[in-house]
Parts: C-alpha cells; sequence; structure tokens
C-alpha cells in the first residue's frame, strides 16, 4: 500500500514537472506563448517603473525575437523622465548557455533608436572612496551589434547624433573585451579592438583607429579636411602607455606616456594628469588652403615633446621648415601655458644656408620672447631681435644685411575697455585691435649703403600714430610724426640728396617738408617741395620747385615751377603753375613752354563741392609752333565727376587781342596773328576765325563730341610747303561724333558710334613766289571731304576741283564689321603745276595726269583696279642740278593685286626706263620682278660734280628677300673738288663720343641682297687736292645678310699728275683696292720726281685709314736728302728753315716709317740739338719743336704749331743731378721744381 501511494506520489510530481516543462516550452518556444508571455509582462510593469510598448513581433524567446518597434518611458511628476525607444529590433541567443553562467546573444540589430536620458542628479554625497570592482556572475557576450541612427538627448536638448555602433562585446568576470567595436557619426569616429580589466588597477591593451572630419567655415567652397590615424594603448589606471601614428592630412608618429594620476599611495583620487608625449614628423607638405593661392605651401619636419597637462602644459619644438620661395629655415620653441595664455621663454627661426650653394650672406635669425593671453581677451608683450635679415630674399632689388629690435605690444579687447566672459563669448560685443611697436632699432646695410632706423609707430583701434619716426639710407632721410584717423595730424620731412641710392632707376635731389590736418574731406595742408636733376626712366626734371602755403581761413597759394620737363621722348623747356583759393573755389594759372610744340597758358576758375569739380577758361592761348596762335573766345563750364564729365562750347580764333574770354568792348580784332612770312597777303575777307568744342560723357551712355570750324586761314599750312609756297583762302567745318561704351554684344571697336565730318575750303589758291619774281597764283574751285560713320559702316567723299588744271575725286565704304571695302578714285590733270607743293624735292613740274582706279575686297586684302598715266612730265631737281624731260609713266592694277609699271624720262644727253610687275598684292606670297635701264643717263650736274649713268639693273623682291644685281657703266664724269663738306670728315679713332643720345636700333626686316658691277667709262676725270688725272677701274658690290657690305675691285689713275708742296709728282702708279668695307681701300701708289741729276720716287702703302709711305731713293742718296729733292728740288744741304718746316710736316703727313732718321738728319743739317714734330693730342694740334743746348744746364726750345701756328719757348735748367728747374712762356705761363727719385 505505501509502495504504491509512493509510485502515485512520484508520478504525480512527475506528470506535474512535465506539465510545466510543457507550459513553459509552449510559452517560450513559440510565437503565440512568447507574444502571451510579453503581453503579461507588459501588462503587468509597474507604472512607477514605466510603460513599456511593444510593436509587432516575430519568432519566440527561445531563439530569438523580431520586433517591430518598442518603445519605454518613463514619468516623474507628470514629466517625461526618461524614454527609450527603437524600430525593427531584431535578436538571436543561445539560452543554453545559461547552464554554462553566460548570457549569449549571437545578433542585436536595431535602426532609428530615440534616448531621452534622465536629468543629472544632483552633487553626489562625500563617502570614503573605493575602487569599484565591474565583475559579473554571469559572462554577458554580444556577438554582432548592428544599431543605427542612435539620436540621444537629455530632456529637451540634443546630445549626440550616431550614425551606427558594431562590432562585438564581452562582459566577465575579469575583462571587458571589444572586437572591432565602432562608433560612427556624421564627422568622427573610432573603432576600438582589445580589453580592459574589471577590477583595480583595470589592466587595459587596447587598439584603435579613427576618423575626424574638421569642419569648415559656413558658405566657404571647400572640403572639410579629414584627420585619420591608429593607436595603441597599453597599462592601468596608474599609467598608460601610448603609441599613435597619424595618417591624414598629415603623418605624424606619436609616442608617449599617460599618467592619469587618479591614486595616491593613500589610495585617495586627485586631479591633475600628466602626459608625456614625444611627436616626430620628416617632410610634410601643409594644407594648401592655408596659404594664399599664389604661393607654394612649406614643407616643415620636426619633433615636439609635450609634457604636462592643459592647465599646465611645457612643449619643446624643433624642426625645419622649407618655402620654395623663402628657403629653408629652422625653428626653435621652448613655451609654457594653460588654456589663458602663454610664456614664450624662446622662439627662434634662423634661414639655413645649404652646404651645395655657397652663402651669398650670413643666415638670418628672428628671435621672440614674452607672453600672449588670450582669455579674457587677447593681449601680448613681445620682444623681437633680427639679425642678419637680407631683404634681396623676397625683394631681389634690395639687398643688404639688417638688424632689427623692438618691442610689440597690444591686444584685441571689447571697445569699451569691458572684459568679457572668456568662456562664453558674447558676439554683440564689438572688438578692436591694437598694437603699439615701441624702442624700434634698425641697423644695417642695403644695397652697400648704411640704414638705420628709430621711432615707433602704433593703431589704438582708432588711429594710427607715431610720435617720431626716423629712416635713413646712405644719405637720404625721411622723417614722419602725428596720427591718422578721422582726424588727420601728420608732418613730414624728407631730405634726399642721392635718390640713385634709393632706386638706381631715379637720380636727383629732392627735399620736402610740410603737414596735412584736418579730414580728407577737408583737408588743410602747407608742404614746400624741391627738386634737381630729377629722372625716372622716361620720366625727367631739371628743376621743381613747389610751394603750397595758407594765406587764411580755408585758402591756400599754390606755386609750382618746372624747368626742361621731359615726358618719354616729349621735352617741356617751362612749366609754370599757379592756384590760390581752396578747394571748393579756386583759381588757376599756368603756362607751359615746348621749343617743339610752342607754348600753352591758361587762366581757369574751378570749383569743387561733394565729389564734382566744376571750372570755367577766363583766358586760354595756344602758340604751337608752325602755326598761328589761338586765343579764347568764349568759354561755358566744364563740369567733372565720377558718373560724368561734360564740356561746354569753348571757342578760339586766330585774331589779335582776344586777351580772354570776356573781352572790353571797343576792342578790335582785325590784325592777324600769323608766324608765316611777312610777305604774304591777308585774307580779303574780313571773317574772324574760329574753332568751337563741346562735349560729354555719360558713365552709362558713353561719349557725344561736337566741333565747328569756320573761317580757319589756309596759310596755317605753310610750315609743311616749300618755302616758295603759300595757301590762301579759309577751311569752314563741322564734326559730330558720339560713341555708345555699354553695348552688350560689340562686334568691333566702330560698334555704337556715330560720326560725321564735313570740311570744305573757300576762296583757296595755291601761290609760288620765287625770288623777286611776280608770284604765280593757281586758284582752286572748291574742296570738300565729308564722311559718314553709322551702323559699323563708313561713307567717306573727296572732291577737288582745279578749274582749267584739273580735278581729283575719290570716295570710299568701309564696313567694319565684315571689314568689306568699297570705292574709286579719278584724277584729270591737264597742267600738274598745281601739285608741285606737294613733291618738295621737285620744282617747275609739268605734264598731264589721268587716273581711275577701283578699290574693293577686303581691309586685309584689298583689290585694286585701274590705271594712271603720266605723259608729257618735266620736273627740275634742285638738289641734284638735273632736269628731267620727256616723263612719262603707266601704272595699271588688275584683279588679284597684281600692278605693271612702266616709265621712262630723260636727262642731259640720255634717258632711262624703269619697269616692274607686282604679283599678289595684299598677301604674303606678293612678288615684284622690275628692272631699270638706262644710257648716259645724267644724274648729277652740280659745281663740283657732273655724271652720267648707264645702268642696266635687275630687281626681284618677296616677303622673304629683296635681290638687286646688274650693272652701271659710269661712261661721263668731271670732278671738280675744292674741299670736303664737314660730313665726309672722319672723326680721329681716339675721339670718345660721351652723352650720345642716339639709340642703337636693330630693324628687323626683309633682308636685302646685293650684287652690283660698277665701271667706270672712259671720260671720268678727277680733279682735286693736287690730283688731276683720268679714272679707270672696276668695282664689285656685294651683300649677302647678315654679312656687312663688301666691296671688291680697283680703281686707277691714267696719266696723273700730283702736284704738293709747290712741286710736281708723276704718278707712274696708282690704284685703290677695294677688299672689304667701301671707305677703307688699299693704296698702292707710286710718285716719281725727275731733276736733271736725280731721280726719286715716293711709294704710298696701307689703306685710306691708316697710310704709310716710303722714299725710294736715287742712286748714291739717303733717304734724307731724297726726301728734300722729292720735295723741294734740291738737296738737304742747300735747304732753308722753310724747307726744313715743310719737310717735317710731309713727313708728319705722309706716315713715313723713316721719319725719326730723317728728322735727326735735319737737325744735323741746321745745328740744332732737337728737331721734333708732336702730335700727341692729335693731328690738329700738331707742333714743331726746335731746341738747343746753349750751355750744358741749360736747354731752350722753341714750339709752333702746324696748323694753329701757337708758340711757346721753354726753358729746362739743371741745378743739380736730381733737381731741375722748368719753365714756359706762350698763351700761358708757367715754372716748375721737378726734383727726380730713381728707385
Amino acid at each position: 500500500m505505501i509502495i504504491r501511494w509512493l509510485k502515485r506520489i512520484i508520478l504525480g510530481v512527475l506528470l506535474v514537472v512535465l506539465a510545466s516543462l510543457a507550459s513553459i516550452s509552449a510559452l517560450v518556444a513559440t510565437e503565440d506563448g512568447s507574444r502571451w508571455l510579453i503581453g503579461k509582462v507588459v501588462k503587468w510593469l509597474p507604472e512607477r517603473i514605466g510603460t513599456l510598448e511593444i510593436g509587432e513581433l516575430k519568432g519566440n524567446l527561445l531563439t530569438g525575437l523580431d520586433v517591430t518597434f518598442f518603445d519605454f518611458k518613463q514619468h516623474r511628476d507628470g514629466q517625461l523622465h526618461q524614454r527609450y525607444r527603437a524600430k525593427d529590433v531584431s535578436f538571436r541567443w543561445q539560452p543554453f548557455a545559461l547552464l554554462y553562467s553566460a548570457v549569449s546573444v549571437q545578433s542585436l540589430e536595431a535602426k532609428d533608436i530615440n534616448i531621452i536620458l534622465p536629468p543629472p542628479s544632483g552633487e553626489p554625497r562625500a563617502e570614503p572612496f573605493e575602487w569599484p570592482s565591474f565583475a559579473l556572475p554571469v559572462r554577458i557576450e554580444l556577438g554582432d551589434v548592428q544599431l543605427r541612427d542612435i539620436y540621444i538627448q537629455r530632456g529637451r536638448q540634443p546630445l549626440v547624433y550616431l550614425q551606427s555602433i558594431s562590432g562585438s562585446l564581452s562582459l566577465g568576470t575579469f575583462n571587458f573585451r571589444m572586437d572591432e567595436f565602432a562608433v560612427v557619426t556624421p564627422s568622427y569616429g573610432a573603432e576600438v579592438s582589445g580589453r580592459i580589466g574589471l577590477r583595480f588597477p583595470y589592466a587595459a591593451s587596447l587598439n584603435t583607429n579613427w576618423f575626424y572630419d574638421l569642419p569648415v567655415r559656413e558658405g566657404a567652397e571647400q572640403d572639410p579636411v579629414h584627420f585619420s590615424g591608429a593607436g595603441d594603448v597599453r597599462g592601468d589606471i596608474q599609467e598608460l602607455d601610448i603609441e599613435h601614428q597619424l595618417a591624414t592630412p598629415f603623418i605624424i608618429a606619436s609616442e608617449g606616456t599617460f599618467l592619469p594620476n587618479l591614486v595616491t599611495e593613500e589610495d585617495q583620487p586627485r586631479q591633475s594628469p600628466e602626459v608625456k608625449l614625444q611627436n616626430e614628423w620628416q617632410d610634410q607638405q601643409l594644407l594648401a588652403r592655408w596659404f594664399p593661392a599664389n604661393l607654394v605651401p612649406p614643407i616643415s619636419s620636426a619633433t615636439l615633446d609635450v609634457s604636462g597637462w592643459y592647465d599646465n602644459y611645457h612643449a619643446l619644438l624643433n624642426g625645419e621648415v622649407t618655402q620654395e620661395a623663402l628657403g629653408e629655415f629652422a625653428v626653435q620653441a621652448d613655451v609654457r601655458g594653460d588654456l589663458k595664455h602663454v610664456d614664450i621663454a624662446e622662439l627662434a627661426v634662423q634661414q639655413i644656408n645649404r652646404d651645395d650653394i655657397a652663402p651669398t650672406s650670413q643666415p638670418a635669425e628672428l628671435k621672440t620672447n614674452g607672453e600672449v593671453t588670450w582669455l579674457p581677451a587677447v593681449n601680448w608683450e613681445l620682444s623681437l631681435a633680427a639679425e642678419h635679415v637680407n631683404p634681396a630674399h623676397y625683394l631681389p632689388e634690395w639687398p643688404g644685411n639688417l638688424r632689427i629690435n623692438l618691442l610689440t605690444t597690444g591686444g584685441y579687447s571689447a571697445a569699451n575697455g569691458e572684459v568679457t566672459d572668456g568662456n562664453a563669448p558674447n558676439e554683440s560685443v564689438k572688438k578692436t585691435l591694437s598694437v603699439r611697436i615701441t624702442e624700434l632699432a634698425l641697423n644695417g646695410q642695403l644695397r652697400g649703403l648704411e640704414a638705420t632706423g628709430r621711432g615707433d609707430a602704433g593703431y589704438d583701434g582708432q588711429r594710427w600714430f607715431s610720435d617720431q619716426l626716423r629712416l635713413t639710407l646712405g644719405a637720404n632721410q625721411i622723417q614722419v610724426s602725428g596720427s591718422y584717423s578721422d582726424q588727420i595730424d601728420m608732418q613730414w620731412q624728407v631730405n634726399a640728396p642721392l635718390l640713385a641710392q634709393i632706386d638706381p632707376r631715379i637720380t636727383g635731389t629732392l627735399s620736402t617738408t610740410g603737414r596735412l590736418q584736418g579730414s580728407l574731406s577737408e583737408p588743410r595742408m602747407e608742404a614746400t617741395a624741391q627738386g634737381k636733376n630729377l629722372q625716372y626712366q622716361g620720366y625727367a626734371l631739371d628743376n621743381v620747385d613747389l610751394q603750397l602755403e595758407r594765406t587764411g581761413a580755408g585758402n591756400y597759394a599754390l606755386a609750382l615751377t618746372a624747368q626742361d620737363v621731359q615726358i618719354n621722348q616729349q621735352r617741356l623747356e617751362q612749366l609754370q603753375l599757379n592756384g590760390a583759393g581752396n578747394l571748393a573755389q579756386h583759381q588757376l594759372q599756368a603756362k607751359v613752354n615746348s621749343d617743339t610744340y610752342g607754348e600753352l597758358t591758361f587762366d581757369v576758375q574751378s570749383r569743387y563741392d561733394q565729389g564734382t569739380w566744376r571750372g570755367k577758361f577766363d583766358a586760354l592761348e595756344i602758340d604751337m609752333d608752325k602755326l598761328p596762335r589761338w586765343w579764347l573766345t568764349s568759354s561755358e563750364w566744364i563740369q567733372v565727376d565720377a558718373q560724368q564729365a561734360s564740356t561746354g562750347k569753348q571757342c578760339l580764333t586766330t585774331r589779335v587781342r582776344w586777351g580772354n574770354a570776356n573781352r572790353t568792348e571797343g576792342t578790335t580784332d582785325t590784325d592777324v596773328a600769323d608766324n608765316s612770312d611777312a610777305t604774304v597777303d591777308e585774307d580779303s575777307s574780313a571773317e574772324t576765325p574760329q574753332l568751337c568744342i563741346q562735349g560729354e560723357w555719360q558713365a552709362q551712355s558713353g561719349v557725344q563730341l561736337q566741333a565747328s570750324l569756320f573761317a580757319a586761314p589756309l596759310r596755317q599750312a605753310r610750315p609743311w610747303l616749300k618755302p616758295d609756297v603759300t595757301l590762301g583762302g579759309v577751311v569752314d567745318g563741322e564734326v559730330n561724333f558720339r560713341l555708345d561704351t555699354n553695348l552688350p554684344n560689340k562686334t568691333s571697336a566702330f560698334s555704337g558710334m556715330t560720326a560725321s565730318v564735313n570740311m570744305q575750303t573757300r576762296d583757296g589758291e595755291l601761290r609760288y613766289q620765287f625770288a623777286d619774281e611776280e608770284p604765280n597764283v593757281y586758284v582752286w574751285d572748291s574742296a570738300q571731304l565729308t564722311a559718314n560713320v553709322e551702323d559699323g559702316k563708313l561713307d567717306g567723299r573727296f572732291v577737288m576741283d582745279w578749274a582749267q588744271y584739273g580735278d581729283v575725286q575719290a570716295t570710299t565704304q568701309i564696313d567694319f564689321e565684315r571689314e568689306d571695302i568699297t570705292g574709286d578714285v579719278t584724277a584729270n590733270f591737264t597742267d600738274l603745276a598745281p601739285l608741285e607743293a606737294l613733291i618738295p624735292f621737285a620744282d617747275d613740274v609739268q605734264g598731264r595726269l589721268a587716273a581711275d582706279v577701283q578699290i574693293s575686297g577686303t581691309l586685309q586684302q584689298p583689290d585694286v583696279v585701274g590705271q594712271l598715266n603720266l605723259v608729257e612730265g618735266v620736273a627740275k631737281l634742285p638738289r641734284l642740278g638735273v632736269e628731267l624731260t620727256a616723263v612719262t609713266a603707266r601704272l595699271q592694277s588688275q584683279r588679284g593685286g597684281n600692278i605693271d609699271l612702266r616709265a621712262s624720262a630723260k636727262s642731259g644727253p640720255g634717258n632711262l626706263q624703269i619697269t616692274g610687275d607686282l604679283n599678289n598684292l595684299g598677301s604674303d606670297n606678293w612678288q615684284l620682278q622690275g628692272n631699270v635701264t638706262g644710257d648716259n643717263f645724267q644724274v648729277l650736274q652740280q659745281q663740283q660734280l657732273n655724271a652720267n649713268i648707264s645702268p642696266a639693273i635687275d630687281l626681284s623682291a618677296s616677303s622673304e628677300a629683296i635681290r638687286i644685281q646688274g650693272t652701271t657703266v659710269i661712261p661721263y664724269a668731271r670732278a671738280e673738288i675744292k674741299a670736303l663738306p664737314p660730313s665726309a670728315t672722319r672723326v680721329s679713332k681716339d675721339v670718345v663720343i660721351i652723352d650720345d643720345e642716339r639709340e642703337e636700333t636693330n630693324v628687323v626686316g626683309i633682308p636685302v641682297f646685293i650684287n652690283l658691277d660698277l665701271e667706270i667709262g672712259k671720260d671720268v676725270h678727277f680733279n682735286g687736292f693736287g690730283l688731276d688725272s683720268k679714272l679707270v677701274g672696276k668695282i664689285n658690290i656685294l651683300q649677302s645678310p647678315p654679312r656687312a657690305l663688301l666691296t671688291t675691285g680697283y680703281v686707277s689713275v691714267v696719266d696723273g699728275i700730283y702736284k704738293a708742296y709747290g712741286q710736281e709728282l708723276e704718278i707712274e702708279r696708282g690704284r685703290l683696292l677695294f677688299q672689304g668695307p667701301y671707305d677703307n681701300p688699299g693704296l698702292d701708289i707710286r710718285a716719281v720726281r725727275e731733276t736733271p741729276e736725280y731721280e726719286v720716287s715716293l711709294e704710298i702703302g696701307g689703306t685710306l685709314q691708316q697710310p704709310s709711305s716710303q722714299i725710294i731713293p736715287g742712286d748714291g742718296l739717303s733717304e734724307s736728302q731724297s726726301m728734300a729733292i722729292l720735295l723741294t728740288g734740291k738737296p738737304l744741304s742747300e735747304a732753308s728753315a722753310a724747307d726744313a718746316y715743310m719737310l717735317l710736316s710731309a713727313v708728319s703727313g705722309l706716315g713715313m716709317s723713316s721719319g725719326p732718321g730723317i728728322q735727326e738728319e735735319i737737325a744735323r743739317t741746321l745745328h740744332v740739338d732737337e728737331l721734333t714734330i708732336r702730335s700727341d693730342d692729335g693731328l690738329e694740334q700738331s707742333s714743331l719743336s726746335v731746341g738747343k743746348y746753349l750751355s750744358p744746364r741749360l736747354f731752350v726750345r722753341y714750339v709752333v704749331g702746324l696748323f694753329d701756328q701757337a708758340f711757346s719757348v721753354e726753358m729746362e735748367y739743371q741745378m743739380t743731378d736730381r733737381l731741375r728747374l722748368e719753365a714756359t712762356s706762350g698763351e700761358a705761363q708757367s715754372i716748375d721744381m721737378v726734383y727726380k727719385i730713381e728707385r
């Protein structure tokens, strides 16, 4: 019975257990059971703990669940205290791991996680501190964590947004392990692998990778700067060893130790951690965005040792910086500081001179020390010292070696002086910068000149100021003092006697003093300036003087005088400017003189108000070279501002007594001012000439200009005509011009331009007045020029009617946008006499001319078709002395740029023909073929020269070369030369020309090749300089670029007689040999003198520029005797003193190699001790010296000039062996004592 009950009881318990297991399995192993169980838990959750809301469930509690969302909330006092919400939550786990005291979650995923943390609790109660243990009896494992989009906030304040959390975690009995555990945000992230102990001292071994994107300021068009690195951490809470490698944007290796200092020997926590970190990087280029676009970023290498903590750190820097333009520098720094300031014990920058480059100067060095504070406000006090500063590294034209010392203080703080909270900056508080430099001491050299600087300068946020700043360079000095802000008070003094020391391009002397006060809108200034010999590039001033003085309240007197003003190639001899008044209302008088252009004087009253200047001429006079004077008759206001400018009508005349625009009644104006010859008759018309101009410019519309000319005398053109020609009559005209400068699409420079020109003459005539002859008058009926420009097109027409002589007409149409041109020119003259004024080298022009030419095509390649015919032409060429007759010319042009020329003329007994063919005119492959032929054509008929030529010359030309070849014969020539013109005199080779303003220019053009043969005919005779003979010969002229002109050949003397020194010498052989430059032929001359007893000869060789001569003595004669016979006809023993003088002159002039020997023999003949010719100062200063010893110690010398006949007497007396007395009496008198010392 008992056994039966026991069986029943065991079976019942077993059934209960099995039923319980079956129930539990039904709850956790099935989806429905798990949903029911979780629902009961949610329902039974006490409200004080919180409320939990769970979305749709899938899966079971035994293997894992997928939940669409869950939301846990906790409220306190009716307010949300904390909340945890997530979507798409999924986890998988191993429940049987509980049997091994472990919670193993294989995976955990969720997204859109919102976490609202509870408010922070109050101050913790003070309790004895003990290091906690985080060890758990159960191991918790999270295998694969994937959490995305996590938003964490406290109350309503967002704290952080995490893009993802991923990795594996394990929390057990001894360690907290992480495997690729990563936390990523939009701008930074980190991944950690390793372990951390859960009991004191929390030993750790971690590997980490991280990144951080440094944000850019709002609106900047740049990507964030990406930082990334990797590091290892080993140690515990007492000491951590750190190794780190920064990968981007620089590579920096760091290692060190971190001492948290959280425990003491009594195991009590304390603050002030400490880090000791060594950093090193090599050849790292800094980011380009930190530097200007045109500056290459520098490259740096350095070591940086940091110790301490942010509230008390110490940093040591030792490195090098290299910048392409600035060079290489060494940098050392030793600083201490905290989060509010830094103390700079030393900051040194030294330039490095590389070993492979020889240093040109000592390396520059900069040292500074002091203190910089940035909280609660930015302030600094620094001492700077720089040595061996060479500005040539940055300004190549300023080499030097400078030493600079200064003290700088300043700050950046609130404008009212209040201190803002550095931890919470107030952006609304306006801050200002203040800086001051004191104790400035600059010494050294610039450009080899001493340079110094002393003084101070500063800025207090409102004004720049300096008590005194003085700079000197060489002999130049500048001093400045005062202040500059809304109100100005500045004084200056400049003394620069050698401006070339400042800039070699500037020469001269400048000194100025002055003071500027007031404001920019109402300045008050006094100044003086003087300059001499000022020159800069193409600008120069010989003398300038400026005086600006205050004459009363707001009034000034200005006086400016400048002399010899040069502006590029233009020169003004004098410039004067005087003014009186103030900026609002003033009067200016000016006078400008130019030898080239004439004189300009004006008197203008002007005003200035709120950016607008207004002026009006009271007087204006223009006296230009070769033109009559123009005087002002009336003037309207001229106004100029930043947006527009307008000039009222300004009218001028050439009549006298229009001294100003407001002339008084009753003054006459009938006299005509004329710079031309007094013989010119006045115009019959009493009309007053007048030129009026007015215009306007506006920034929005453009420019317009109107000009009118009435009764301007044509005689004003006389300076450009031949001396015997004048013009009569007047010219009237109008010019209108408008240009729209704001067109959106301009296709050419003429777009938006509208212009018209209309000019015509009245009572026109041309007068010829030859000496005392009656003038020839040629009247033309009309001459008119009209032109119009509109819509980018030009339409022009010119007509001139010479009545019975002929007429000329020309029309043209140009489309500037299409660059097309059409036009025609017609001319028909039965008599060319009126056109003589257009041919300056010809007189008595006659003939008939007809022309008919049409123009078409483009501006780049016009097409000219037509012909020009000249017949029965006659002209005299006064300079050549010849008269051309039977002149005919036919010029015919065809399409395609082909032009044919046929011309002929007669002169003297001969004639000349010219032919030419030009093809492809206007294109790059143009070609010209022509020739010049003639027979006995007279080219010269002057008092000393007469010559005829017979040319046969061929000419060919293209864009690549010009070739001239052929022959020219001179069949007839007569030369009767009395003297050479000055231009034919060659300057001595020892003459040095200084201050030659002519500039050498290399003309680059088409190369010219010449190959001409010049033959001297049978009837060519030369008579001049004692030579009377016929000439024959042949010369070849050859030029082949880049070689210079080369002449080869000869010219021979036939039947020549040479007369010199009263004797006649027969030219036995005489030739000029050309083999190089044309102006230095070789000489081969032999002259013979025969007497009844002797025959001697003289041979001349060398070159024309350096001749040499030699006496060929007769039988039994010396050279001296032969020379005497050759020149005097008698032996030397019979020569007189005058003959000796002549002989010495001949020896000097002929350049005889045996001259000294001949002089000695002449001296013996005349019984003197010295007979020489001195030419130390050139041939023109040559002198004859004759001397004789009157006693062994006394020597007397007589000196007479060979050309200027100046004479002097010299005496030398030898007092002792070393002491000598010398005396001279002549144009100048002198006496000298000479003491001789032998070494």
